[in-house]
């Protein structure tokens, strides 16, 4: 039997509607899922596997013999994985949903170089953009046959490259261990990258390297190109990225992830500290390419899997 922790209790109930299927018997009698609380600072040596996304040092007080922690989505940075490691504690994540946030990626792309949010905007306003002579106040970019960089050529990365395959695109990515890619050009620097493409999509992990890794030599090459960000925020220089927008000119900016997110003690919060908001070319979801409707089904099926994978 595996004993099971479980902290939230969303996800609780969504891994026991799972197990309580027809089809998922079998599994169900080999995992028993426990719900936790946060603040409960007892010992629970029955625990041998743990589903969470965040776990430090400190935790390892209350989980005396834990082995395996199950990340339900693909981030690890909220993990002390030096102290995992050395404990021997095992780590997984899963992908699953990875189709769905390049999906996000795909359509960020498309708004951005289509315009469409200043286009609604204006026709809200009763706004038709003619210049008087029948013509068109401002023009938009096709995406067909654009060089489209994808930083981090993950699984996010590669169903992205799949999506963009009919529009005739060029991919380029970074270089990354003497790894191969089909159909692709690889550069040996961030800002070759950057010189080189006319999109650039960013879906690599947040990591000692990558943090700011898309900074101000970077930017500086995206002068009229388009950014999409759905990996992490602080990947990208926050004080660079405002200034890209309001100096360098950046043709649009798109991302799902941030730097300051809510808290019970301030819920109400914008994700920079700069006001991205104001810019017309910028569009802003809350960290929810992952909530497409079966997303967290796909997602908990799969770390289900996982765990039953290590059970003898």
């Amino acid at each position: 039997m595996i004993h099971l922790g479980v902290f939230n209790s969303h996800e609780f109930s969504l891994i026991t509607d799972i197990l309580s299927t027809p089809e998922n018997k079998d599994i169900a009698d080999l995992i028993l899922p426990t719900l936790l609380e946060r603040t409960d600072t007892n010992n629970h040596p029955q625990i041998t596997h743990l589903i969470t996304g965040r776990f430090g040092k400190d935790d390892l007080l209350h989980f005396s013999n834990l082995t395996h922690i199950f990340v339900p989505y693909t981030g690890l940075d909220d993990l002390d994985l030096d102290v995992l490691k050395a404990e021997g504690i095992h780590v997984h994540n899963t992908s699953a949903h990875a189709p769905f946030i390049a999906e996000r990626a795909f359509a960020f792309i498309l708004a951005l170089q289509g315009k469409l949010l200043p286009s609604h905007h204006k026709l809200v306003q009763r706004d038709w953009s003619r210049d008087g002579q029948g013509g068109y106040g401002q023009f938009w970019h096709s995406l067909f046959d654009k060089k489209v960089a994808i930083y981090g050529y993950g699984h996010i990365g590669q169903h992205l490259h799949t999506m963009l395959m009919p529009f005739r695109c060029s991919i380029g990515v970074l270089a990354y261990k003497n790894r191969e890619y089909k159909d692709t050009t690889r550069f040996s620097s961030l800002p070759s990258l950057a010189q080189w493409c006319d999109i650039m999509v960013v879906t690599a992990p947040l990591t000692d390297k990558t943090y700011g890794s898309i900074n101000q030599e970077v930017l500086h090459e995206m002068k009229g190109k388009t950014l999409v960000n759905v990996a992490r925020g602080l990947v990208i220089d926050e004080e660079a990225l405002y200034d890209s927008l309001k100096n360098i000119g950046l043709y649009g900016f798109a991302s799902d992830v941030w730097y300051h997110y809510p808290s019970k003690q301030e819920p109400l919060i914008y994700p920079s500290k700069y006001n991205l908001h104001q810019f017309d070319n910028v569009i802003m979801t809350p960290h929810d390419g992952g909530a497409e409707i079966s997303s967290r089904q796909v997602r908990y099926e799969d770390t289900l899997n996982q765990i039953l994978k290590t059970h003898g």
